[in-house]
């Protein structure tokens, strides 16, 4: 089993709350900070706060203070020194909402740290306290989930060993080596273009988009088709009553012709609960399923990771970290062009690489 081991893209996947971690490499300039989370739907998910801190503790010195609060409709940014807080900050809006997936940036430069929220540039904030002295990075809040923590860059960057990301524990293995998550946004002080909710990172393989809360069902082309180690990950949760959700891999033309990779999570359906059905349609008519797997690892209301990635021979699913199923091509890996995803379920971001 193999686990991400990139030593220049750092990143944890297992975040538990509330979250204290030392910043990989140090904080240097150009180093950036990228956090992937939701603030679940709930009376009291009021908000939550980010935060740059010189040791372990809040006090007594905290360089940036990110607070976001919802119930006053404004991000709170601050330091603490001395375990005295400074002026407030609160200018810019609420760019996070409940329920949302959203991204935050945080990029040290010499004078400041900018600020992205959702690829779009929200704020600078010029350090108070020496951008050396500021060691970990805390997280808290109540009814959030962080997807992942990721850092990258940075004038001093030094690489982890193999396998592992300083100050974190290893995630679990994955039973391919998908390569790290999706890329990061490259950050730029005019901030990202993000037209209706899709936000283009840089290129990668496949030259692929990032799409975030997008309707379901959804069609969505797969930049370039697919090809030998294309990955496609997916971020979602199933409808708290889910009873079933597919998602597939289309050949073109569409419509009734072919399902090169059909994906069907059935929740509780037709009598068949926790299965995971795997299949191919050839021209209307649907081959032999594929059911059997180690374990079922969709849930109602309960947030999953997934990805897939093609080899020469297979696609390979991982989902929450761990190897799921392995699914051997019965079509031409070259003619699949389209993502198809419907049911039961939302998703929060899917990206291509």
């Amino acid at each position: 089993m193999m686990a991400f081991s990139n030593p220049y893209s750092p990143i944890n996947t297992q975040v538990q709350l509330p979250h204290t971690g030392p910043i990989v490499g140090g904080l240097t300039e150009g180093k950036q900070i990228q956090i992937q989370g939701i603030l679940q739907e709930h009376p009291q998910a009021n908000g939550f706060s980010v935060n740059l801190c010189c040791g372990p503790k809040m006090e007594p010195d905290c360089a940036l203070h990110f607070n976001p609060r919802l119930n006053q409709g404004c991000i709170v940014r601050n330091t603490m020194i001395g375990g005295g807080w400074g002026g407030e900050e609160r200018e810019g809006g609420m760019p996070i909402a409940k329920g949302k997936v959203f991204e935050i940036i945080i990029m040290a430069t010499s004078s400041a740290y900018q600020v992205a929220v959702n690829g779009v540039h929200f704020t600078s904030f010029k350090h108070r306290i020496p951008m050396a002295r500021v060691q970990y990075l805390i997280i808290d809040g109540h009814y959030l989930k962080i997807n992942f923590i990721k850092f990258e860059g940075g004038m001093n960057d030094v690489p982890a060993p193999a396998g592992m990301a300083p100050g974190y524990n290893q995630p679990p293995g994955y039973g391919f080596a998908p390569g790290p998550v999706p890329p990061p946004y490259t950050y730029s002080p005019g901030g990202f273009a993000q037209p209706h909710a899709v936000a283009k990172p840089p290129a990668s393989v496949g030259g692929g988009d990032a799409l975030y809360n997008p309707q379901i069902p959804l069609m969505q082309k797969i930049p370039g088709k697919m090809q030998p180690n294309k990955m496609i990950y997916i971020s979602g949760v199933p409808h708290p009553g889910a009873k079933r959700f597919s998602i597939n891999l289309l050949t073109a033309p569409h419509g009734e012709s072919d399902y090169s990779f059909h994906f069907d999570v059935r929740v509780n359906y037709g009598g068949v609960q926790k299965v995971v059905v795997r299949n191919t349609r050839k021209q209307g008519t649907w081959g032999d399923e594929e059911r059997k797997a180690s374990h079922f690892p969709f849930a109602p209301s309960t947030n999953f990771d997934m990805i897939i990635m093609a080899t020469q021979n297979s696609f390979k699913v991982a989902v929450n970290n761990a190897h799921f199923i392995e699914y051997a091509y019965r079509m031409p890996l070259k003619h699949i062009d389209t993502l198809n995803i419907d049911g039961d379920v939302r998703i929060h971001s899917l990206r291509f690489q």
